[in-house]
């Protein structure tokens, strides 16, 4: 887990030690192996693996918390900080992550969002992190990542596709979890 966390700032592909852990879980059909460059997909799986690594540093509970969409987790998280107004911290950071122009930046705000998460020990689903950041860093599909975190966000009911990808992401799931969707 340490090689993990110390990875969580680095580029992905460029700490040898963690290719098998992140990009290694990226199925053939998510990249180019023409392109020189990550792939959307390999971004998304370096930095949920990454960050989850550094969630669950010396934290008995689980931070992967089977259903619970990343837009939840962040909308539970500032409640529970009591923040009721969308301009203090944690909507700023969320703001700042899903608007960020690069994925690097992305992930950098991300990462204080989940610190603040272990601060409050409170849990997301890793693997609808991955899909969803998939999305958001595809030019393609960021569109639809946003409006996804933005219903969740708001604790509006989630679309018959976010179902769908729940159902399918989180089969496997943590029986030591802290919560539930």
């Amino acid at each position: 887990m340490a090689i993990l966390r110390r990875a969580a700032t680095a580029y992905p592909g460029s700490v040898p030690d963690v290719w098998v852990d992140t990009i290694g879980l990226v199925p053939s059909r998510a990249f180019d192996p023409a392109r020189d460059e990550p792939s959307a997909a390999e971004l998304a799986a370096h930095h949920a693996v990454t960050l989850f690594a550094t969630h669950r540093q010396g934290r008995v509970k689980r931070a992967h918390a089977p259903g619970v969409r990343p837009g939840r987790a962040f909308a539970r998280l500032a409640r529970k900080r009591g923040e009721r107004e969308d301009d203090k911290g944690v909507r700023r950071r969320f703001d700042a992550m899903v608007t960020a122009p690069t994925a690097e930046e992305s992930a950098r705000h991300l990462r204080g969002l989940v610190q603040l998460l272990r601060a409050e020990d409170l849990g997301l689903d890793y693997g609808l992190l991955a899909e969803d950041l998939a999305d958001l860093w595809s030019v393609t599909n960021q569109d639809r990542a946003r409006l996804r975190w933005a219903r969740q966000y708001s604790g509006l009911p989630p679309s018959s596709s976010d179902d769908a990808v729940t159902t399918n992401t989180s089969s496997a799931t943590d029986p030591t979890s802290e919560e539930s969707a």
